[in-house]
């Protein structure tokens, strides 16, 4: 097994790195991506054990959280979003833990005006903090063009819809509920 300060080593240490693929099966300590090239992460394993550092460039994200631990269930989204300025495209898997250290925000406390495309996956329409999350995260889209969501119900079934749509249609209700 790698060590997290090992594996943050070695990607610090490939300056040219642009694609990123993690697959951790056991909750690490903290590992720091410090890439300035990367422009795609996909994550599967503990989302808690990760913190984007220096990826200025990072327009792809996919994250699937494989664990319900309760360091899963306190990690703040917020923060991990707040060092994504050049993000276009999201891909969040729902499925396990909260996604905000507290209750969900309104709105992140920044925009992501680049991000255009959203997927979310295993969205349970029935808990109001899911859906709470999920229009955190279309409201801190201002520029979104695509939404694909996967609604997970009570009888273990998937059925997802996708919306292609110019967001400024929906814009005075999402960005401003009151």
């Amino acid at each position: 097994m790698i060590s997290s300060e090992l594996l943050g080593h070695l990607i610090a240490h490939c300056p040219l790195l642009e694609k990123l693929v993690l697959k951790i099966a056991k909750t690490l300590n903290v590992t720091e991506i410090n890439a300035p090239m990367l422009r795609s992460f996909e994550f599967t394993g503990s989302v808690s054990s990760i913190c984007l550092k220096n990826v200025p460039l990072l327009a792809k994200v996919s994250l699937i959280c494989e664990n319900s631990s309760m360091e899963a269930e306190k990690f703040d989204y917020a923060k991990f979003f707040q060092s994504c300025s050049a993000l276009e495209h999201l891909f969040l898997n729902f499925r396990y833990g909260q996604f905000f250290a507290d209750e969900a925000p309104t709105r992140l406390p920044f925009y992501l005006n680049r991000a255009k495309h959203l997927h979310l996956s295993h969205v349970e329409l029935k808990e109001s903090y899911t859906r709470s999350c999920a229009l955190c995260l279309i409201r801190s889209f201002p520029h979104l063009e695509y939404l694909k969501i996967e609604v997970f119900n009570t009888r273990l079934v998937f059925f997802s819809f996708s919306l292609s749509f110019l967001f400024t249609v929906f814009s005075s209700y999402l960005l401003d509920p009151q």
